[in-house]
């Protein structure tokens, strides 16, 4: 019976370790000359970001990226600190749950875009899954 006991513990820390790496999922590039290229080699046209900035209030960005492909798109945010990215990702959670409070006011069902947000040391970003992995 222990050695039952032991070997289903062992399953299932495997088991949990397998979802935390599954969960990390992918970063864009921290260099952005890098991620940009990465984008339009896989086919995704490449704007400037900072429209996509003032939505969320965020600033002191060094570089900035909007990439679109289809239904697919990232924004990319990347800041001299981390300390500076932090901030803007509480900006855009912040942004996204007043948009999804005032929706919800007005009795709309606030639309469900599949878009994640994710901050990796100096890097912020918003998109689909699909478009952040081509940012890699």
């Amino acid at each position: 019976m222990k050695k039952i006991l032991f070997v289903l513990c062992i399953v299932s820390i495997l088991v949990s370790c397998l979802f935390t790496l599954v969960s990390c999922g992918d970063a864009p590039n921290e260099d952005p000359a890098l991620a940009r290229e990465a984008l339009e080699s896989e086919g995704y046209t490449v704007v400037d970001g900072k429209a996509s900035a003032s939505r969320f209030g965020i600033v002191g960005i060094t570089s900035s990226m909007h990439a679109y492909k289809e239904y697919e798109s990232v924004t990319i945010f990347y800041f001299a600190d981390d300390e500076s990215a932090e901030a803007a990702y509480d900006a855009i959670e912040k942004t996204i749950k007043n948009e999804k409070t005032e929706y919800a006011r007005e009795g709309r069902e606030y639309p469900d875009l599949g878009l994640e947000t994710g901050v990796d040391g100096t890097v912020v970003w918003i998109g689909t899954p699909e478009a952040i992995a081509a940012a890699s």
